[in-house]
């Protein structure tokens, strides 16, 4: 939803909005600007309050353990001082700095700029949202009170909720910040809050009971790209990176004008061009199946490797090479009417091991019942399901024998796959469209956000491991 309203001009429309001919007029309003300062000084109360409640001793199985609040209480302070650090890399300047209200910066998104050099004329550092931060870095409460108190979580998290808000709205009604670094911020502390807010829960025994029954962030990432594999935890999964596919492909190919995942397109073209000859673009399309294989290929290397060591992420790691590379992808596309002219092939080949290396990944998840990056199987099952569904069974008993019933549950999985990587598509299309190379790094965040969990269970296992040797 935030990359269809950053791709669709969104920010630039409501900052607009915002001004007249004299600039932004709500820059200096008295209010405003009180609220700004109020939110700092009440961000800062709130840690200190938050340290001294953390300091007193438990007096009881049924209160919070310290541990805990010290715990979410240091996460809260990590990612306060580390907003700082990452609007350093960001070259994005806010709205006030733009020249359309009164600046001197071009606009240009802030995933596209994160690239030395490439900066648009402006002082730049605005991204991620540092004010709104300020209130989503409490957070980490919510995490702390989740498996203990539910209705104190949801409570905190309302509040955290109206603060950041209240603070984002402030500063985007002033020209600080677009509306979308408001829940990009928010999405920042909730990544970082399902990674670090994971704890083995051996007291009290009410918090042991309550954890059985609930299911916390972290388990449903656990159990989305865990180890264990279940027909929901693949569906889930297959929607996840059909929507990825589709957007990477779309976009891709708005980017560099190539379908990079449609190889039985790339082999009809391998033949055309043998015999129109055209042998030089036979190679490349030749290159470019071998790549897709070779993607296939490290992905089942990467997971048979980790199998055979009993690790959590075995599923894990073939994405976590996949967001790396469409990283470089979301980085370097922004130079590439610079760069000398191999760098678009060899971008086409990145991205064609990129949809090899997914689309193994969940066929072997999935036992080759679901594919992400192509939807020409998937469309035939539908079809083949559709059939057997309008099949007429004259009797049931007659013919028990070669009774022909659909496999709905098979047909709803398909039907969702493909729903998927049509949204996936028009969401990159629309991204890649107004955003240019750098749509492709907030694909790479979700599928970070997705393999972090057990990834960080193995890292755990590794250190558990060293201190007891």
């Amino acid at each position: 939803m935030i990359l269809v309203w950053e791709g669709l001009g969104g920010d630039l429309w409501v900052a607009r909005q915002l001004a007249s001919a004299q600039g932004l007029v709500w820059r200096e309003h008295p209010l405003l600007r009180g609220l700004h300062d109020a939110g700092r000084w009440l961000a800062a109360l709130g840690l200190v309050l938050w340290a001294v409640w953390a300091f007193r001793s438990a007096l009881d199985e049924r209160t919070l353990p310290r541990r805990e609040r010290w715990r979410a209480w240091a996460l809260a302070v990590m990612l306060m001082l580390a907003v700082p650090a990452i609007k350093r890399l960001s070259l994005a300047s806010c709205p006030w700095d733009l020249a359309l209200f009164g600046g001197r910066a071009n606009y240009l998104s802030h995933w596209t700029l994160w690239w030395p050099g490439a900066g648009d004329g402006g002082p730049g550092h605005c991204f991620p949202f540092g004010h709104a931060t300020s209130a989503f870095a409490f957070l980490p409460g919510a995490w702390m009170w989740w498996p203990y108190d539910r209705r104190k979580a949801m409570a905190w998290v309302a509040a955290v909720v109206i603060a950041g808000a209240m603070a984002g709205v402030t500063q985007t009604l002033r020209g600080a910040h677009f509306v979308s670094h408001i829940p990009w911020s928010a999405w920042l502390c909730v990544t970082v809050c399902a990674a670090t807010g994971v704890r083995r829960l051996k007291e009290p025994t009410q918090a042991k009971v309550f954890s059985e029954n609930v299911d916390m962030p972290p388990q449903i990432l656990r159990r989305l790209i865990g180890r264990e594999r279940t027909q929901r935890a693949n569906r889930q999964l297959g929607l996840i990176l059909a929507f990825v596919a589709g957007g990477i492909n779309a976009g891709g190919f708005l980017a560099v004008n190539r379908y990079t995942s449609h190889m039985t397109g790339i082999v009809s073209a391998i033949a055309d061009d043998i015999v129109l000859g055209q042998f030089a673009l036979a190679i490349s399309g030749v290159v470019s199946v071998l790549v897709f294989i070779s993607g296939a290929a490290a992905s089942a290397v990467l997971i048979h490797w980790a199998r055979r060591r009993r690790m959590h992420s075995e599923y894990a790691l073939p994405l976590l090479l996949e967001a790396a590379l469409l990283m470089v992808f979301g980085m370097i596309g922004a130079r590439l009417a610079v760069m000398s002219g191999w760098a678009v092939p060899a971008t086409v080949l990145l991205l064609c091991f990129v949809m090899g290396l997914q689309n193994a990944v969940i066929t072997k998840i999935s036992k080759a019942e679901i594919r992400t990056t192509h939807v020409t199987g998937i469309i035939t099952d539908i079809g083949i399901e559709l059939g057997r569904m309008m099949y007429w069974n004259r009797s049931t008993h007659a013919n028990a024998q070669y009774f022909v019933r659909a496999d709905r549950d098979r047909l709803k999985t398909h039907a969702s796959v493909l729903s998927a990587f049509l949204g996936g598509g028009v969401a990159g299309a629309v991204a890649f469209q107004s955003m240019g190379f750098g749509a492709a790094l907030p694909f790479a965040a979700v599928l970070v956000a997705m393999a972090m969990m057990p990834v960080l269970d193995d890292l755990r296992g590794l250190g558990a491991a060293g201190s007891t040797s």
